[in-house]
Formats: C-alpha cells, sequence, structure tokens
C-alpha cells in the first residue's frame, strides 16, 4: 500500500481492515517523514482557533468540490499531487481535509446495535408521553364557566404549574404553527437566539474585568502604594466637639500635608518624653482624640498601643510602652517600602479541578473510596482512580496539569509533601521541595502546560513512575505529553504468581519535552513517541500507541448514556462503592454495565461475575468477560479476589471450570491446525462444560468457543433450549471429527 495523504488519513480514522492496518502502520514506523506527517494530522485538527478555509473558494486547493473530489476518490490523477502538496504546505487545508474525512469515516461506518430493551423503551416514549400529559391536565384546576379573562394590562402572574400545563397542551395540537415550532431540534431554536443573549456571557465577563480594575486601581484600590494605605489606616479619627456637638472643619489639602510633616518630625520625640510638658508640646493643638480607632486589615503592621499608637518598636515586641497621665500617642512614622523583603509565596497545593461531571476517586485511611469534588485538595501520596469513560483533571502545580483519561489508576503525590512511594527507585520524592510525582499503575495520562510562556522560562519537572523505574521529565512552555501503560490479557497466562508484564509508550506531542533516568537522556522539540519500559515480546494489541484518545476518548452510546447518569447518583459523602452496587440493580442495562465496571475497577467484582448467570445481561456478557480478564492481567491481588467471588457465587466446584474459562487457552491448548484441534481443549475441555445446566459455566464455555475456532454456521446459544443445544453440539462434534472446525487466526 502506497503511503499517501488519503491512505494516512484512513489509518488515523481506523478504517483500514487487517492486514492492510499492519502493512500501514510498519510503514509509517520505519519512515519518520511519515510519522511526522501523522503526528502533524492530529495536531492540527486539535487546534480550536486555526479557523477554517473560506466557503467560497475557487483554486484548485481551496475549492469545496476539490475536497470532496479527492475524499471520493474521483479527483483526476493529475491534479491528486497538486491538491495533496497545498495541503501539505498549509495547516488550514491539512486540518479541513482531515476533518471531513474523520467525519464521513464516523457516518458511513456500521449503526451501533441496539438492545430489544432499549428498542422497546423507545417504542413506549410517545405513549408514556400522552398519558403524562393527561394526567397533568387532569390535576390542573379548571375555572368556572362564568369566569372572563382579565384584560391583557392587568394579567396576574400565571403560577409554573399552570405555564407547564399551558405549554404541555400547545405542544400537545398537532395542527397548530406553534406545536411544530416546540418540535424544532434544539440546534435549529437556538438559530432563533438574539444577538444580546448569544453575547450575554461576553458582556458580563467584560464587565466583571471592568469592576475589578476599578477596584484594583481607583482611589483606595488595593494596589495603591502601601505607604498610603498605612497612613490612611494609622490617621486617627476627627473628634467631635462637645460643646457645639459638630467636628472641626477639616483643612485644606496644603495645610493638612504640612502638619502631617510637622507631626512626623515631632513624633519621635514625643515617644520618648517622660515630662508631661514635653509631651504637651509635641502634641498638635486641636480636641482630644478619640481613645478607640478602627482595626486595621490582618495583613498590616499589628497596633498594640492605645489610641491607635504604632510604635514600631514596642509593637515589634508586643509591649506596651508606659505614657505619662495626659500624653498623647505619637504617631508612627511609615517604614520605606523599598526596604522591606517580602517572603516567598508557598506554591498553591495540588488539587482536583474538575469537570464536576468526572467522577474521580480516592481511597482513604480506612480502605474505603469516596468521590471527589472540584478544588479538593490532594495530599501526600493520594491513591486515585478514575472511572471508565470520565476525564478528571488535576492541577499539581502552577505550571502542569494532570488528566487521567478513562479507566485510569494511579498515586499522586504534590510538590510540597513528602513520598510515602516505597517501590520508587530515587528518593527524590521524599526530599523537601521536590517536583511532583505520579505513579502510573495503568491507564492513560495527559501532562500539559500553559500556552506561550516568558523567554528563557525554566522547564517544570515532574517524576513519573511506570513498573518501579522513575523517570523525570522536563516540559517546556506549551508542552504535551501523553503517557498510556497498561498490562494486555494472554489467553492460558493469567495466574495469580505474577501479572502480565507491563507496556507503556510515551507520546510527546507538542513543546519541548525532557525525558531522563538510569541511562536514558532524550529531549525533543517536535512530535515522537517511544516506548517506555516492557518486554520487547510481551503481548501489544494493534491499536496500542494511536494517541486518538488524547483528543476524544471512544466511547460506546451505552456509555455516553450512563455516564451521566451515574456521575449524579454518586454521593461524596458517602463510601463509593455501596452505591454502585445499587447502580449495578437499575432497571437500565447501559447503567448496570458501567457501574459493574466502575466497581471492578475499585477491586469488587462482584456485579460482573454475577452477570454471568442472569439472561437479561446477554448483550454485555463479551465486555463484561474482556473487563474481568484485563482486571486479572493488571494485579496479582485482583486476580485472587476474582477467584474468590467466583466460589463464593457459583460454589467451589464450579469455579474451577469457570476460573480456567476466564484464563483461556493459549494457541498451543487450541492447536495450530484442524488435527491439532481435535486433540486440544475444544473437544477435551470446552465441550464438555456446554453441557452443564449451570447457565454461568455455559455462557463462559460459549464464549471462549467463539474465540477460539473460525466463525461456526451454527453458533451455539447458551440461552437456547436443551433439545437445540444438544444439536448444536452433535454438529460441532462431527466438525471436528471430520477436520471441519479450524482454529481462529491469533
Amino acid at each position: 500500500m502506497r503511503l499517501t495523504l488519503r491512505t494516512l488519513l484512513s489509518y488515523i480514522d481506523n478504517v483500514l481492515e487487517e492486514p492492510a492496518r499492519s502493512e500501514l502502520r510498519r510503514q509509517i514506523e520505519n519512515s519518520e517523514h511519515a510519522s511526522e506527517w501523522v503526528h502533524r494530522t492530529r495536531d492540527v485538527t486539535r487546534r480550536l482557533r486555526l479557523g477554517a478555509p473560506p466557503t467560497g473558494g475557487t483554486g484548485s486547493a481551496d475549492d469545496p468540490n476539490t475536497v470532496a473530489e479527492y475524499l471520493d476518490r474521483t479527483l483526476p490523477e493529475e491534479g491528486v499531487s497538486e491538491f495533496e502538496r497545498a495541503c501539505f504546505e498549509s495547516d488550514l487545508m491539512l486540518a479541513e481535509v482531515a476533518s471531513c474525512h474523520h467525519v464521513l469515516a464516523m457516518f458511513l461506518s456500521e449503526p451501533p446495535e441496539i438492545d430489544p430493551d432499549t428498542r422497546n423503551r423507545l417504542h413506549r416514549l410517545k405513549d408514556d408521553l400522552a398519558e403524562a400529559l393527561a394526567a397533568r391536565a387532569a390535576t390542573q384546576p379548571q375555572p368556572p364557566p362564568d369566569h372572563e379573562a382579565p384584560p391583557a394590562a392587568a394579567t396576574e402572574p400565571v403560577p409554573v404549574a399552570a405555564t407547564a400545563s399551558t405549554d404541555a397542551a400547545d405542544r400537545a395540537a398537532p395542527t397548530e404553527p406553534a406545536a411544530v415550532a416546540d418540535r424544532a431540534p434544539d440546534y435549529l431554536r437556538r438559530r432563533e437566539e438574539s444577538a444580546l443573549k448569544r453575547w450575554a456571557p461576553a458582556l458580563a465577563a467584560l464587565v466583571v474585568l471592568a469592576v475589578t480594575l476599578v477596584v484594583a486601581l481607583g482611589p483606595g484600590g488595593l494596589l495603591r502604594d502601601q505607604q498610603r494605605v498605612a497612613e490612611a489606616d494609622t490617621a486617627e479619627p476627627a473628634a467631635v466637639d462637645p460643646a457645639t456637638d459638630e467636628a472641626p472643619a477639616e483643612p485644606e489639602p496644603d495645610e493638612a500635608a504640612g502638619a502631617a510633616d510637622d507631626d512626623a518630625a515631632e513624633a519621635e520625640p514625643a515617644a520618648g518624653a517622660s515630662d508631661p510638658s514635653d509631651a504637651a508640646n509635641a502634641a498638635p493643638p486641636g480636641p482630644a482624640p478619640t481613645p478607640t480607632t478602627p482595626t486595621p486589615p490582618a495583613d498590616e503592621q499589628p497596633i498594640t498601643g492605645e489610641a491607635g499608637a504604632g510604635e514600631t518598636g514596642a509593637a515589634a515586641t508586643g509591649e506596651t510602652p508606659a505614657r505619662a497621665p495626659g500624653e498623647q500617642a505619637a504617631q508612627p512614622v511609615p517604614a520605606d517600602t523599598d526596604d522591606e523583603t517580602e517572603e516567598a509565596e508557598p506554591p498553591p497545593p495540588a488539587k482536583f479541578v474538575g469537570p464536576p461531571t468526572a467522577l474521580a476517586m480516592v481511597e482513604t485511611a480506612e480502605g474505603r473510596w469516596r468521590r471527589l469534588l472540584p478544588d479538593a485538595e490532594i495530599g501526600q501520596a493520594t491513591h486515585v482512580v478514575s472511572a471508565p469513560t470520565y476525564r478528571p483533571v488535576f492541577r499539581l502545580t502552577d505550571r502542569i496539569t494532570a488528566e487521567l483519561v478513562g479507566q485510569t489508576e494511579a498515586i499522586l503525590t504534590p510538590a510540597t509533601g513528602p513520598s510515602n512511594d516505597e517501590n520508587a527507585e530515587s528518593e527524590a520524592g521524599a526530599e523537601e521541595g521536590a517536583p511532583p510525582r505520579i505513579r502510573l499503575e495503568h491507564g492513560k495520562l495527559l501532562l500539559r502546560t500553559p500556552q506561550g510562556g516568558e523567554e528563557g522560562e525554566e522547564p517544570a519537572p515532574i517524576d513519573l513512575v511506570i513498573d518501579g523505574v522513575t523517570y523525570r521529565a522536563t516540559l517546556g512552555p506549551s508542552a504535551v505529553l501523553a503517557i498510556e501503560a497498561d498490562r494486555f490479557f494472554q489467553p492460558g497466562e493469567l495466574s495469580e504468581e505474577a501479572a502480565q508484564p507491563l507496556v507503556a509508550i510515551a507520546h510527546g506531542l507538542s513543546g519541548t519535552i525532557g525525558w531522563s533516568s538510569k541511562g536514558v537522556d532524550l529531549k525533543i522539540s517536535k512530535p515522537k513517541q517511544w516506548y517506555v519500559t516492557g518486554e520487547s515480546n510481551s503481548y501489544t494489541p494493534d491499536d496500542f500507541g494511536d494517541p486518538s484518545w488524547i483528543e476524544a476518548l471512544e466511547v460506546s452510546p451505552p456509555d455516553l448514556f450512563a455516564a451521566p447518569a451515574i456521575a449524579e447518583a454518586i454521593d461524596p459523602a458517602k463510601p463509593v462503592w455501596p452505591q454502585l452496587m445499587e447502580l449495578a440493580a437499575e432497571p437500565y442495562r447501559e447503567v448496570r454495565s458501567l457501574a459493574g465496571r466502575t466497581s471492578l475497577a475499585l477491586g469488587h467484582p462482584e456485579p460482573l461475575v454475577e452477570s454471568f448467570r442472569q439472561p437479561s445481561e446477554s448483550a454485555a456478557w463479551r465486555s463484561n468477560l474482556d473487563a474481568l480478564r484485563r482486571a486479572a492481567s493488571r494485579s496479582t491481588e485482583k486476580m485472587a479476589e476474582i477467584e474468590r467471588v467466583f466460589a463464593e457465587k457459583y460454589g467451589p466446584a464450579a469455579a474451577g471450570d469457570l476460573v480456567e474459562l476466564l484464563v483461556g487457552f493459549s494457541r498451543d491448548e487450541v492447536g495450530a491446525d484442524a488435527e491439532a484441534l481435535a486433540r486440544g481443549a475444544v473437544p477435551n475441555v470446552i465441550l464438555p462444560i456446554l453441557e452443564s445446566e449451570d447457565l454461568a459455566s455455559r455462557v463462559l464455555a460459549s464464549l471462549v468457543l467463539e474465540e477460539s475456532v473460525e466463525p461456526l454456521d451454527r453458533p451455539y446459544d447458551p440461552l437456547d433450549t436443551m433439545r437445540k443445544r444438544a444439536r448444536a453440539l452433535q454438529v460441532l462434534s462431527r466438525q471436528i471429527t471430520e477436520a471441519e472446525l479450524r482454529p481462529a487466526a491469533r
């Protein structure tokens, strides 16, 4: 297959079949130029402010018809090379063509399967809506027959319930134009919004900015000179003359300035005077001040004397100087602000920044899991799990944010706190002022730094612990570093003694990124990917290493329906797992499935193990088996917990066969050809289990049979009657005996 822009787009959008995709992947890996174009194409499609070509283009490259002909493979050959050259020279055109190809790939793909429960529920929506409207109208009070409507000018406000019933009645009339408008989709009704409503958020932001500037820079603002603020705070209030009950007239500005200078010159002798006559001479003429002074802000110099006295020496020690009777407190001399040394502010604490709809859970000291809310601070060595389909974001420092994508497990340690990570090789996390640390157990991690940055700004460091090895990453301005790590299931190799080997790959997508450890020192400034750790001969799926999840995580339609419902139902004040067990019994299958997988991420496989003996969960059997296998591959503790739950749910005798089916059979155990298959695990292990009366045993055996042999002409259905199942087993036995059944390719 030739490396062209069209084939690269087909590879990025995953529309190629095997082995064409594998061949194209090999060519891209061997060509540095092709790898750079793949990363550049993904980068330009993620740039939100890039814009789009003009719709009225007439040239050979920017004409919309030319783009359509190129994607439809109807553009003449003499124009293909010119069009591709224009795309490679312009980020605008490259992003346009790649986005159009992505939309077509999604639109032309096969539609998702709809289970019968969802289909029946959709068909019932019309009847349910009619019943709800009728019940609401019946509960509303009806006006008397002789009731007359008041004039429009004197109409009273209509209650909310009455408005709702009126709107419902209007929507129920199919012949009125208003009813047709109410049924219009949201994206059509949004076009009718006024310009003021569309620009309301921007205008509100401008008003808030203007008010902030006035408060900060206006008279008495927060950014005024500190000396003037101190003088204003220490000024004594004007006394009221008891004879006239009026305050004395304020002096003119020039006179006030002169008086202030005189007071400042005489303040020091007055403070040390012991003779009452000296104090009287030092005191300015006028009525005696009141004995109280308004309390200054907490961040100002503390006042410990009477009548607002702020002597620097006594105030610093917390002592009150002695005064003779009738002596007036001396006014403090404002300190020179240029000589003051400001203490460095500590870095902001690490915290979970959102979004509020994301489901991120932390392990407490008691071993329970609780949900995080936005702005929750992260303590040292915090064990965090992101539920499937969600993307929680954490701010580690003022320059580094970390996003956990999908089902991800990690241990986050802030920059200022010591690390309790005993498996890390480096002790840098235990030092004061060390950079933040992330121990990635499995999943997808996205690190970012802010756009732009000052010239000569130092890179932001962060320590990453992957499979017991500590790596130091340094991220420059506008840097994006993506890392995915996992332990993949291999049939026949699950055990409680050792987990599967971890494979991790890093994607440097933008900015300048440094990557170093013992014996490794890498620095990149253009898109590049590299393997971090893992055995070279370990099993790695074909789609591993494809960073398409950075832009948008692929989520199935059932999970799109269930994710908001679960995020809304989980109460942060209560432990998460009991709430997930309640959601796993919900009437909607989509919610049950996602709740069960989230429970498995926290180490509780009960909902998924229980699903194999429930016929209503037939559509989720395959995905539940895959989820259990992935969990068992990632941790020996989770593998042992899955075995324990199988024994608890189905008994020790049946649990042995079920766990054997969960582990699966290797290529050698199944057989490499038809003759070897007749002597392997299919006729000797799988077929006898298919004759079992236990539904869970038949379900798991049928799933393992499907992945072990080529597609069957008459598949075995564990939900069929006993007679149909016996007939299917006879067909399978005959095909194995006559060498018609062949092992599936792996």
